[in-house]
Order: C-alpha cells, then structure tokens, then sequence
C-alpha cells in the first residue's frame, strides 16, 4: 500500500496533540512559542494560495502594468510581507513545508510528484482536532507517486480519504495546467468537471464551503492553478486588458528575449487578474457570511517565476523573482484594519505556526518554521538580523543538471542574498543597491566582512535545519527515491571536469567582415579561416555595438553595450566590481584556467594579470609589430602570439578545462605618421601582381555628400585617408598589405588547429573567431572605422570546433550576430550561469530560433566628438539602417537590402517618410533599453 501508512502511529500522534491542545497533558505550559491568550471567537482560517506568482506582479507590490484591484484594496487594510520567501521554490517541496512547517528535507518532498508521508502533522489535522471543519479545493501536488511508476503518473488519478492529510470537505486534483478543460475528484473520489476557467468554479466551491460552516470555525485552503504556465490560456476578456509592447520589462531581461517576455508577461497577467477577480469575490463572501472580522486571510503563492530575469525560466531558482511571494495577512479582530507593512524575510515553514500563534493555540515540535504572531500584533519589532534558508537538495525536471541546475543553499535577509553551492560561495546581492540583482558581489574586497557574516548566518541557519548540505545523488539515496527522465545526468559531473569544453576565443584588429575567403572574397588567402568556417557556424551578418578597439573589447568582456558598462575612452579600466561579472572572472569562479595572449586594450593602469593562469599581454594599450623576444632576436606580433600559444598549450592542455583569449594587433595599422602596415618579411611578395578593385564608394562624389560638419580635413578618418587611401594605387596597395595581415593571422591559426590534434584535445574544444571592429578601406572618403557604416560595424564571426554539437555544424546564419553576444555564449557553452547584467544572447540557442531572437539592434559611438569624430547613434535592422549624429541633429536612412554600399541617404525622401518615423521611434526606445 503507498508508503507503508503508518495509521496506528499517526492516531497515537493526533491523539497525544489533542490532549495538548485541550489542555488535558500533565506537561506545565510548554515552551515560550505559544501564542496569544485563545480569544474567545475561535478564528476562521482562509488561506488563498496561487501557483507561480511572484511578489514582483501585483500592482500594491509597485508593479503598475498588473491590473489587480481587489488584492491592492486587500494590502491597504492587511499586513504586507516585502521579503516573503519560498523555502524551496518549486511546486510540490513548498506546499508541503507550508502543510507542516517544516523544511523539505524534513518532511522529505524536496522533488515534485513525491508523496507527503502520512506520519506528517499537517495544518489540518492540527486544525480538525481543535474543533475545525477543514477544506481543501484545486491543486494538491503532494500526494505523489510510488517509486516504481513512471513520471507524473499520479497526477490525474483520486487522492484516497487517507492521503488528503486531515482535510474533509474535498475538490482537488493531484495537478493540471489545462484551465479550460479541468476535473476535480470529491470526498468519494467522483470525478467531477470544473466548468470554464476552472479558477472561477473553484472560488465558488470556496464561497460554498464558507456559507455551509460560518457557523463554526473552519480552516480553508484554496489553490489555484494559474499563473503558472501555460500563459496564454487566461479568459478572453482579461487576455485582452494587456498589449505586451506595452509592458514593462525588468532591467535583468536580456535584450535578446526581451519580445519573448512581453508576450509571455501579457499571458501571466492576464491570468493574475483573472485571480484577483476571484479573490475579491471571495472576500466579499466572507462579508455578506458576517465572517470576515474574525477570518485570518492569507493570500500568498507557492514560489515565483523568473520570467525571462537574468535570462530564466520559471522557478527553482535563487533570485528574487524565483524565491520572493506574495504574502498578505487579513485578520481585523486581531490586527485591525490598517495597512502594515513587514521587510523581514518569513518563509512559508513560518505561515503555520504564525497562524497557530493567532489562533492561541500550542505549536507541536514538529514544526521548524518561526512563529511571529506578536510581530504581526505589534507587540514585538523585528531585530532586523532575520534570515531565511533556501533550500534546493536536487535540482529537477526543466532545471536538472542538463540545463545548468544545480544543488544551493541560501539566505535571504531583508537586504542581502547569499548562495553557496557545492564548490562555495557563488552569488551576493546588496538587494537595497541593486534591486535586480545585477551585480554578483563575491569575493570581491570591500564586500570582505559582509561576505564572512553572511557565511555564518547560512551555516547557522544550516545546522538549525539539520542540513548537511550534500549531493542531490545523497540525498535521492537516503529517501529511495529514483529520479525521473535525465534528472541524474550531469553535463560536467558525469564526464569529468576535464571534458567540459575548451574554448579559444581569437579576435583580430580591425578585421571588416568581408576579408575572409569563406565570405565571399575571391582574392584574400584564408584557408584555415575557411576551414574552420566550414566545419563550424560561419554568422554572416555579425556586428559591433560600437566600433572601436577600447570600447568593442569591453563589450566582449562583459556582454554589455557602452551605455551600460561605460567604458568610452583608452584610459578606463574595468572596475573591480564589473571584472567580476566579465566571462573570464565566471570562468574562473567556475573552474577554468584563463589564459590571455597579445593586445589587452582597455584601459593602462590596471591591467588583470591576476586573473588569468597565463599572462602574455603587451603594457601598452597599442602594442608594437616588431617585437624583441628573449634571445634580443625581432619577432613579428603575429608571430610572438603563436608561440605564446604553443606554450600556453603545452602547459594547461588535457589537464584542465581552459579558456584561452588571444588577441592579435593584426591587421590594425601601425599608428604614426603616417601610419603604416608592417608586414611579415614570407608575406610581403604575396598579393603582388593581383588587381585590387577600388570600392564603389571612393569616388570623390561620395565623400562630397557628406554634410559639412563631417566633410572637414580635421575629420581622423579622412586625415588618415589620404596618405594611404587618396589615389586607386595607394588603395590597392594598402589593401594588400591589410590582406598580408590577415593571411598571416590566417597561419597561426592553421598551426593552432594542428596543435589541438597532435594534443588530442580538438575534439573537445570551441573555437570562436571575430573582428573587434570592421575598416573603411577609402569607402566614402574614409580610412577606419568609428562611424556606422557597414565597413565599419561589420565583422567575421565563427564558431567551430569538435566540441560544437554536430548538428551545428557547416552552418550559415544571416541572424544579426553581436560582439554583446560573445560573452553570454562563452559561458553557456561552459554550462556557467549567464548573469542578467549581461545584454547579449547566447548564439548557439539564437541561431534555431524561428523567428530570429534579433530584428535589430544599437549602434553607438560618442568617443570624442566633432570636428575630429562626430557621435554617432543609430539602429541597424536586416534591411535597414537610421543613423543620426547627435551633435547635430543630421540623420541619415539607408536600404542596406537594395544598396548595401550606402550609397543613397533617404532621410529626406518623403516616400520613406513611415521608415524614417518607425526608425526613429525604435531608435528612443533602444537608447533608453541598453543603458
């Protein structure tokens, strides 16, 4: 019979607790955890209970897109929880600590569809020995499965009269999602149809069961379904009340799923006003039954929902938008009617015996939770040093290991969040700084003392709830549990740290994206370029957020555009605070040995050597071509930069997984006067007697278009136009030597390649290569890059390598591609969280989405200013592009789809007068998005 019942033991349990609570023990009066003096008037017990709310969406909450009225007017006369917190947040382990106030691995339901054993002392049977009716209606999802059956088999059968856990009066369902086409079964196991949007019909049976026992005290519970996905199955009408390019995003959704949100975000808050109309009609059951004054309410949920936050789904999660829930306590006889408002953290262990503490009854040992009834009177003031433990033993079904799940444990005080898991410290919020959760504040100096009380306040908490804090394989052992699908396969853990993927992150100087064999161009040699294109995914519309070295390199650090991560000139370096969101520093936090090879470029104080395991960077932030290595001998940079990856190789290959960065100054000019393009001596005869054709756009018309502000000799790109780029030889011959670069970069990579294979390690290493920024090769006057034309912004882009899934593989993608996009793509290859400060997307998940996760995105460049480089802003799509120089005011609209060489400015063409209006207003939107 499920789980061996053990009813003689359960009765003998019930029965010593109803001596206790009738005041017939011969113990003294027990322990200082008892309540308030019983009133006179037992009180009734109402507990609304939703599924996958979180505290984010509610309109008292602050939230003012989410249309709920009647829980608004609720929160002004009830006490208000701001910190209430799901001990674990996920379905069924927060249901039953609420049933039992009692943590998860006590009560043993730490993964979904695992039964509550009966020997728990639930809420009601506490509350049936004391005289209650009790009543339970909609979703259960604690009655489980047995351990031989196959997943979810549970879920639509009857829950028998002996595993409901001391409820009597009955409509519940083990679990659905399907709102519009549900059943429930009743007290004799009759199956039954809820009609419509079960929700409704599910409240009515409430106001039903209210009207029956207003004459005696009762202990309800509600559960409903929604919001919980799927998000698009709300009634019409309330579907209808939201628009979702109307909706208000959180600052840690990634731009990249930022469409997704919205329509999602429409469909979750169509289903929570849905609720709300229902918990209004509820309350005012409770008035016209004359029951209200003495009824404890409360509305909370089970857990919350991350809806697309730092770049997640759903729950089991330890950010805010995962762990924090509503929580509203309405009790006018013992509380009054004015609005209180609590930010210490209550978790739902603490709802029972806070409830018991009301309700002046004895709290049995069993239950773990806190009772804070004098708080909510008023008769204490919390101490402030409050913490509540988040528990996740075994991560599960859309979070195992396989999706970046993993085992945690944390505290949530009234300001901070504090993670740990199983290899240490891994995240730290200053939640009163950064709200949203954006800066991860680990390890990280001035944090030093915060960290270490934080760290004692977790392992106490820890020891308080008998936690050892051990493997998800220990702890599915000790209950005999099995796990469900591929919830045991790990992607790190089974393999072998070892076999988490290499990755070699290449990028070049300067490289416009059409100096590559594989795209197109029939005169430049880049076969081993090629090759790796061909057997990787080649993105052949990659750009740069912004195009120039400093700027474009600290986007691909730290996955942000210049607006957000704010460095915009040759002098700033990283804040120490920022390098540790960067994908080296994850990297590292998660294992990897970093190694960094030739040009750093941000930045010339504080470069981080003590962040990487290999260090071969030039000091100064434009290093030199002609290098003199360790024997006094010259050595090309290209050259200087293979070796240091061969002895990079040698020493950290197989051993480890590694991230290498290796930067090469090529093909960027040698800076002077002029500048020059220093090339390797086997290099210098090749390209000779090839013809360079002269771009469309050198015509001396093109340069003439421009508008007088830009058209000035002071302007840097035609300053250094004209001693390389003012005549067709000059441009020929520059043109060639910018090739004998690339080629040359071209060589070390070949080598590169061959080195992982007689190492044996190709087979599990990514490659990614890139251009920094592009470069104007005398197209429209110019020589350089800064300005948004398609020389300039557009780069290569691969990524190749054994370790890329195969069916990746000899890929193109005309998706829009980022540099943004370089550091969330790393990290998700490596199986390391992607934090939600980051605004790229990850390209391996992008590039099948249908359709493309990108439609567009933001140029920017404001470096220095006119005359010499006048800002430029700007929005990029697949088929066009606005650009407007902010100094000025003077905007020009190119079709890059019917002339790609930009040769036509339609700004001032009234028959696009539409595009020019639609681009300008996404160009306001974006600015504000991507700071």
């Amino acid at each position: 019979m499920l789980l061996n019942i053990k009813t003689s033991l359960r009765l003998s349990v019930m029965v010593i607790f109803a001596l206790l609570i009738t005041g017939f023990a011969l113990a003294g009066p027990g322990p200082a955890r008892t309540g308030n003096p019983q009133k006179a008037a037992k009180p009734n017990i109402v507990i609304i209970m939703a599924d996958q709310w979180n505290a984010q969406s509610l309109g008292y909450a602050g939230n003012k897109d989410v249309k709920t009225p009647n829980l608004d007017q609720l929160a002004q006369r009830s006490v208000v929880f701001k910190t209430a917190v799901s001990v674990m947040p996920v379905c069924s382990p927060a249901r039953a600590s609420l049933l039992t106030g009692q943590y998860p691995l006590t009560h043993g339901v730490f993964y979904n569809d695992r039964p509550l054993r009966n020997e728990a002392l639930t809420i009601a049977e506490i509350y049936k020995t004391a005289g209650y009716a009790t009543g339970y209606i909609g979703k259960w999802h604690v009655n489980g499965q047995e351990n031989y059956e196959k997943q979810f088999s549970a879920r639509n059968r009857a829950v028998p009269q002996e595993r409901r856990q001391g409820f009597d009066y009955w409509k519940a369902r083990e679990v659905t999602h399907d709102y519009n086409s549900s059943f429930y079964f009743d007290e004799n196991n009759v199956k039954h149809d809820w009609r419509g949007y079960d929700v409704f019909p599910q409240t009515d049976s409430a106001i039903s069961f209210i009207d029956k026992n207003k004459g005696n005290p009762f202990l309800l519970v509600l559960s409903w379904g929604p919001p919980h996905d799927p998000y698009q199955t709300a009634p019409e009408e309330y579907r209808k009340l939201y628009q979702p390019d109307r909706l208000t995003l959180r600052p840690n959704v990634p731009d990249s799923l930022k469409a997704k949100a919205r329509k999602d975000l429409a469909g979750y808050y169509a289903h929570c006003t849905a609720l709300d109309k229902s918990a209004g009609d509820l309350l005012a059951a409770l008035k016209r039954a004359g029951v209200e004054e003495n009824t404890i309410v409360v509305f909370t949920s089970d857990h919350g929902d991350m809806l697309y936050s730092h770049g997640k789904v759903r729950k089991q999660k330890p950010w805010d938008e995962s762990v924090l829930v509503p929580l509203l306590v309405h009790y006018p006889a013992g509380l009054g009617l004015k609005k209180r408002e609590l930010s210490m953290p209550f978790s739902n262990i603490d709802i029972l015996p806070t409830l018991l503490g009301m309700s002046g009854m004895k709290i049995p040992a069993s239950v773990e939770g806190q009772n804070f009834a004098d708080v909510l009177e008023g008769k204490k003031t919390p101490k402030g040093d409050e913490a509540a433990l988040i528990q996740l033993p075994v991560p599960f079904h859309e979070n195992n290991f396989l999706n970046g799940g993993k085992e945690y444990r944390a505290i949530r005080t009234q300001q901070y969040t504090y993670v740990r898991d199983l290899n240490g410290p891994w995240l730290m919020y200053d939640n009163f700084k950064d709200p949203y959760q954006l800066k991860n504040l680990i390890d990280l100096p001035q944090y030093a003392s915060t960290q270490a009380k934080l760290e004692r306040t977790l392992k106490s908490k820890l020891i308080e709830a008998k936690d050892k804090f051990l493997t998800a394989d220990e702890y599915m052992q000790q209950w005999k549990y099995r796990y469900d699908g591929k919830d045991s396969t790990r992607i790190a853990e089974g393999k072998s740290k070892a076999k988490r993927p290499n990755i070699i992150f290449l990028l070049t100087d300067d490289h416009r994206w059409d100096a590559l064999g594989m795209m197109g161009n029939k005169i430049i040699q880049t076969p081993n370029l090629d090759a790796l294109a061909n057997r990787g995914i080649l993105f052949k519309k990659a750009y740069v957020t912004t195009a120039i070295c400093m700027v474009s390199r600290a986007s691909l650090l730290s996955g942000q555009y210049m607006s957000r991560h704010q460095i915009n000139d040759f002098n700033t370096d990283f804040k120490k605070e920022a390098l540790t969101q960067t994908y080296p520093a994850l990297l590292k936090h998660a294992g990897y040995k970093l190694g960094f090879i030739g040009k750093w470029g941000i930045g010339v104080q504080n470069q981080p050597d003590s962040l990487y395991d290999y260090w071969a960077a030039a000091k100064e932030g434009q290093p030199k071509y002609e290098l003199v290595n360790k024997s006094g001998k010259i050595i090309h940079h290209t050259d200087s930069v293979g070796k240091d990856i061969t002895q990079f190789l040698g020493q950290f290959a197989g051993k480890e997984p590694f991230c290498l960065a290796v930067s090469f100054k090529a093909p960027h000019e040698l800076d002077g006067n002029p500048p020059t393009y220093p090339v390797q001596e086997r290099f210098k005869d090749l390209y000779k007697n090839v013809n360079i054709p002269d771009p469309v756009t050198a015509d001396p018309k093109y340069w003439n278009c421009h508008p007088d502000f830009f058209k000035t000799e002071a302007n840097i790109g035609r300053d250094r136009w004209k001693p390389l780029l003012s005549t067709p030889e000059l441009r020929a011959e520059t043109t060639r030597d910018y090739y004998r670069l690339i080629t040359g970069v071209d060589e070390v990579v070949g080598n590169l390649v061959a080195q992982l294979k007689q190492l044996k390690i190709d087979e599990n290493t990514i490659i990614i290569f890139m251009g920094d920024n592009g470069f104007s090769l005398g197209e429209h006057g110019l020589e350089g890059k800064w300005f948004g034309f398609e020389e300039s912004i557009r780069v290569p882009l691969i990524i190749s390598g054994g370790a890329l899934p195969a069916n990746l593989q000899h890929t193109q993608s005309n998706s829009i591609a980022l540099n943004i996009d370089v550091a969330p793509t790393i990290l998700s290859l490596a199986g390391v969280s992607v934090p939600g400060s980051m605004q790229g997307q990850n390209l391996i998940k992008s590039i099948r989405s249908k359709p493309a996760a990108r439609k567009d995105f933001f140029y920017e460049h404001t470096f220095m200013g006119s005359p010499r480089l006048p800002k430029v802003e700007g929005v990029v799509t697949g088929d066009f592009k606005y650009i407007k120089y902010i100094e000025h005011g003077y905007e020009e609209l190119y079709n890059t789809l019917k002339d790609p060489h930009e040769t036509v400015n339609l700004a001032g063409n009234g028959a696009y007068a539409v595009k020019l209006a639609e681009l300008r207003k996404r160009y306001e939107e974006l600015r504000v998005a991507v700071r």
